[in-house]
């Protein structure tokens, strides 16, 4: 891994360069969904509020780059198994890793809801 510096004016590997207004109504938009979707369905549950807070926090962190810069920094340079990974920073990395943790929670949701229906003998209760 190399720390360098990258100045991204688009949005994942510099796709829609230049649009940074179309950023600035889409960032709006997902952070409001965001926090009312926390308000609403993530009480009680710490998965998908961990979740739904990195990524949250991914939004802002690269909205306030475009805001204040009118550009994202990206500095982290990974090579992995010899690919040359292309280069992102810690909102990047928030914005990923909320997706994963929010994937294993609908992993495991859905194998409740299952194990409900089913019972652990796997048969159906109505």
């Amino acid at each position: 891994m190399y720390i360098t510096s990258h100045r991204n004016r688009g949005a994942a590997w510099g796709i829609l360069q230049g649009q940074m207004w179309f950023f600035y109504v889409i960032t709006i938009i997902v952070v409001i969904g965001l926090v009312v979707y926390i308000q609403k369905a993530a009480k009680g549950k710490l998965l998908l509020g961990v979740s739904l807070g990195f990524m949250l926090g991914g939004a802002i962190g690269n909205f306030i780059d475009r805001v204040y810069r009118k550009e994202v920094v990206d500095f982290i340079n990974t090579y992995i198994f010899g690919y040359d990974f292309p280069i992102f920073n810690i909102a990047d990395s928030a914005l990923v890793i909320g997706v994963g943790l929010l994937m294993i929670d609908m992993i495991r949701e859905e194998r409740e809801a299952k194990r409900k229906a089913y019972g652990e003998n796997g048969t159906h209760h109505q």
